[in-house]
């Protein structure tokens, strides 16, 4: 197979879309990559042309990045907004397009997202022995219920990052509050809103 040419042509536009998740490429892929190109596949508005995860400096996880290029900026620009944030996009997501020589960004999202930041070298070796990590998660989303999901685990040098995402950062903080006062991994543990 050929490679195809994805160079900004008269008929249509370049978009670059960052989702404010801090998740894995492959969870990306499915959760927005994939179903958009889908999406603007159905409405003929043009395709996905790349995408990648963006590290912060500390090697954290910091977005989704998605390239595009759109026939119809008009109908297209809202149509991608509004799909991405229908499916969960988190607040302080853009879209930057060029139009009449300037950049526009337009922000969207409607999720809110927390970091619970798990101590990963402090804590007493027993303590990590005795809740493997798939199994913590698994305590986690229990403690939030209805107010969020974990979205994506995250391992680093000093600390475990759980990016968490739902309606509201608020009820997810004080659903785990709680959780994060009787679980021991949660001991020198650090709660962030991220999105």
């Amino acid at each position: 197979m050929g490679s195809q040419d994805h160079s900004n042509t008269s008929d249509s536009s370049f978009v670059f879309v960052h989702i404010n998740m801090r998740i894995m490429p492959e969870d990306a892929e499915g959760l927005f990559e994939q179903p958009l190109a889908d999406e603007l596949a159905r409405l003929a508005l043009g395709e996905v042309t790349g995408a990648g995860t963006a590290l912060l400096p500390n090697g954290e996880l910091n977005g989704t990045g998605i390239d595009l290029e759109i026939t119809d900026l008009t109908k297209g620009i809202p149509a991608i907004t509004a799909f991405l944030s229908k499916h969960g996009a988190p607040k302080g997501s853009t879209l930057k397009y060029e139009q009449d020589d300037a950049e526009r960004v337009v922000q969207f999202g409607t999720f809110e997202g927390v970091g619970l930041y798990i101590n990963a070298t402090d804590l007493d070796d027993k303590i990590y022995k005795a809740h493997p990590f798939d199994k913590f998660i698994e305590k986690v989303n229990a403690a939030l219920g209805k107010t969020g999901r974990v979205a994506c685990d995250h391992h680093m040098e000093e600390e475990s990052a759980l990016y968490i995402y739902g309606p509201s950062a608020e009820a997810m903080t004080q659903a785990l509050t709680p959780f994060r006062k009787a679980h021991p991994m949660c001991e020198k543990s650090r709660l962030a809103q991220i999105a």
